[in-house]
């Protein structure tokens, strides 16, 4: 049996429904941005951004931008394509404007948070058996406060690690500062996300166990490479016989 003290999970289509939420919301600020440097309809510099930021013919990429990257990743592709068109003078301008946008149209569209699945007697289970909960994600903080409590699950949350607190996945710094600030050994540690981006982290990191989930934007057969256990969603972290996927059955 594997001694899993603490676990951390991703936010965007491992807890939240990702396509309810994000392409609505990324298209309406792509078409700000637009307005912003010019204010008349441009159809292929449209498509051209979605394109370069991993929406392709209302599709998420797997490996786009938008499936797990960072607000200064859409910056820095969005200036890329903007190029002498853009009216921010820096990438830093550009980003800051995005943030701002993010969090604006976050508020107003909480209605389209959705859960990925019936999870909130997972997360009572786990502070029951005193297990260490922690959230490792590409979005910035102030989004993720708003998405979680929308949930209902912020109180749940020992630690919040977001990209613009900590460096962006797969790099394992938000993993590190997890099992700092509570003693935790890597090995003691399970990763649940819906990306290979995720995975990675995960094993960058040394994770004890490395959980994929099929709830999000990630295919199964690459998340199969990588992944330990996949699972359709995180209310398979429990199994039917009560007991956590990584604990040993009773049969």
């Amino acid at each position: 049996m594997r001694e899993i003290r603490g676990i951390l999970f991703d936010k965007d289509g491992t807890l939240l429904n990702f396509h309810t939420f994000w392409p609505p919301i990324v298209q309406e600020v792509i078409d700000l941005l637009l307005e912003q440097i010019g204010g008349q309809k441009n159809d292929l510099l449209k498509e051209e951004l979605l394109k370069r930021i991993g929406y392709v013919n209302h599709q998420i990429e797997e490996y786009g931008i938008l499936a797990s990257g960072t607000t200064k990743d859409l910056a820095d592709a969005i200036q890329n394509v903007l190029g002498n068109r853009s009216v921010y003078e820096s990438r830093m301008d550009l980003e800051a404007w995005l943030s701002a946008q993010l969090r604006r149209l976050t508020r107003h569209n909480l209605y389209r948070i959705q859960p990925t699945a019936s999870f909130y007697p997972l997360f009572q289970r786990l502070k029951g058996e005193k297990i260490r909960v922690g959230l490792s994600t590409a979005d910035d903080y102030v989004t993720t406060i708003l998405s979680l409590k929308q949930l209902g699950i912020y109180s749940f949350f020992d630690f919040i690690g977001t990209s613009d607190r900590y460096k962006g996945k797969p790099d394992p710094d938000m993993f590190f500062s997890f099992c700092k600030k509570f003693g935790l050994e890597p090995s003691e540690v399970a990763v649940v996300g819906d990306t290979i981006t995720d995975l990675l982290f995960a094993r960058n990191s040394g994770a004890g166990l490395v959980i994929g989930v099929l709830s999000g934007v990630g295919n199964e057969e690459v998340l199969a490479k990588e992944a330990d256990i996949l699972l359709p969603s995180v209310s398979g972290l429990i199994r039917a016989d009560g007991r956590f996927i990584w604990e040993e059955s009773d049969r």
